[in-house]
């Protein structure tokens, strides 16, 4: 095709996209449509037009991923009833899935048209290992009782592994890795912009399109409510889970070496990531992300201690530390120390029903997603606590164990260990930015992996979290092929 017949083609486009947006307005206020329709279908075109202006369309739309990852636009296309709603619930199409599906057409369009494309990775240790995960959800059918459950946990594990597959095939420049990483911490404080706005009215803002939830969060702190802000996210645990895979890939990548802008840019994003975490009253995200830093601090000082300008930004990086956590120390100590009204006594009760599923069924479990089906019908503790309190235990393990049985537990904790393992090795082997993007990758997944202590949002309810296991695949790839990056 012709550059004339591209630009008359580009035209046309246009062309039709104006004609069809001004059809949809003509709609919603004569009332044909439903406003949210002709909203999510005006956005959608602007998408689409906007494409038009850039040569890469990959990177344009893998950008808009990446920025999509915290902002919770979904709908719902199968939904099951439930006393107590909740994403186990609900499997959702998000914004990322969407995009995602563009990606995959560019895709298969550019091997169709370039037989000498980049070779296709099939299969990794994380990929064999999230498939594991698949086969032992497809296996615990054989014990579920609810199997609409069942198929939201797998499709959304299925969705997982697809968007692992498409980023290890191609994220393949330090360009797009640095855009990625650039794009998070827009899109990081962005989330903390609308956290602050959410306290300041202590009420949401009204994006419910957006993902906000309709009406406020409200958790207990003695005898008070107490507001939970959640950003974009529809709930605050799920946000502090997104800024335990954040917190620390912004802290490490303050202290790259070059790039002024995306050291500067993180930094401003680390602050800002530290505040919305303090704000989501996650004990557990605090205590994971604390963990996590702690250790990122004492790597990142192992490998620059010797560097006069490392001090100084660590230095700056502590005061500024120092500062946020003295002006929130007392909702701080508040959260810590004020009493739960029996929340940990429950979780102790918890415990011995989620051991007595595991004793029933330790090879398959009762079927991934099913733990609510049951929990009342091994629970034997004197306060029948899956009675009054409809929610399955709150330990990722645990849960996961009881639902899949020992395949399944065996292939999530091994996913773990492989990722955090190869994070482990590659610290040696990597400098400059590359030793930052694998710090940063692996202290996420330490943080997130402590806070699964006490947590119940599995890895496939985790857009973020297949995005930082291809993340890390990635950076072990470019160690392993020994290509060099561009500040090397």
């Amino acid at each position: 095709m012709s550059d004339k017949q591209e630009n008359n083609s580009f035209r046309n486009i246009a062309f039709s996209v104006l004609i069809c947006t001004v059809i949809g307005a003509v709609s919603a206020l004569s009332g044909i449509m439903p406003l949210r329709f002709v909203l999510t279908l005006g956005a959608g075109m602007l998408v689409v037009v906007a494409s038009l202006f850039f040569r890469d369309k990959k990177l344009y739309y893998l950008t808009l991923l990446v920025f999509f990852l915290p902002i919770n636009i979904n709908k719902a296309i199968f939904r099951i009833d439930s006393p107590i709603p909740s994403l186990s619930d609900t499997l959702p199409f998000f914004a990322t899935d969407a995009f995602l599906a563009v990606l995959y057409c560019l895709w298969i369009y550019n091997m169709a048209h370039n037989e000498r494309g980049r070779k296709i990775i099939w299969m990794t240790p994380v990929l064999f290992l999230m498939l594991a995960m698949i086969a032992a959800d497809i296996l615990s059918l054989v014990n579920a009782v609810a199997f609409n459950r069942s198929f939201i946990e797998i499709a959304m594990m299925v969705k997982a592994v697809l968007l692992y597959f498409y980023l290890i095939n191609n994220v393949n420049s330090t360009k797009e890795i640095r855009i990625i990483v650039a794009t998070l911490a827009l899109g990081l404080i962005l989330q903390t912009v609308i956290v602050i706005m959410q306290v300041y009215f202590r009420d949401t803002l009204g994006f419910i399109y957006l993902g906000e939830l309709k009406s406020p969060y409200l958790s207990y702190e003695e005898e008070h409510q107490v507001f939970r802000p959640s950003g974009l996210f529809g709930h605050p645990n799920l946000f502090s889970n997104y800024l335990e895979f954040l917190i620390p890939l912004m802290f490490a990548m303050s202290f790259i070496r070059r790039n002024g802008f995306l050291r500067k840019l993180a930094t401003v994003a680390l602050f800002a990531g530290g505040v919305s975490l303090i704000f989501t009253l996650s004990r557990g995200g605090w205590v994971g992300v604390v963990i996590a830093s702690l250790f990122l601090f004492f790597v990142i000082t192992a490998r620059n201690i010797y560097e006069q300008k490392f001090f100084f930004k660590t230095l700056l990086i502590f005061l500024l530390a120092v500062g946020i956590l003295a002006a929130f120390s007392p909702k701080i100590v508040k959260r810590i120390v004020s009493r739960d009204r029996g929340a940990a006594a429950a979780r102790v009760s918890q415990f011995y029903v989620a051991t007595e599923i595991i004793t029933s069924h330790p090879l398959l479990g009762v079927g991934i997603n099913n733990y609510v089906e049951v929990m009342e019908q091994y629970d034997e503790t004197t306060s029948r606590i899956s009675r009054g309190f409809k929610f399955p235990i709150h330990t990722v393990y645990l849960e996961y164990y009881a639902e899949t049985g020992i395949l399944g537990i065996t292939a999530l904790l091994s996913l773990f260990f492989v990722i955090i393992v190869t994070g482990i090795r590659n610290i040696r082997r990597s400098k400059g930015f590359l030793f930052s993007l694998n710090v940063g990758v692996l202290f996420g997944f330490v943080a997130y992996s402590i806070h699964a202590i006490s947590d119940m949002n599995y890895p496939s309810r985790l857009t973020v979290f297949a995005f930082f296991a291809a993340l890390s695949t990635i950076v072990n790839y470019v160690i392993k092929d020994r290509m060099m990056l561009a500040d090397e």
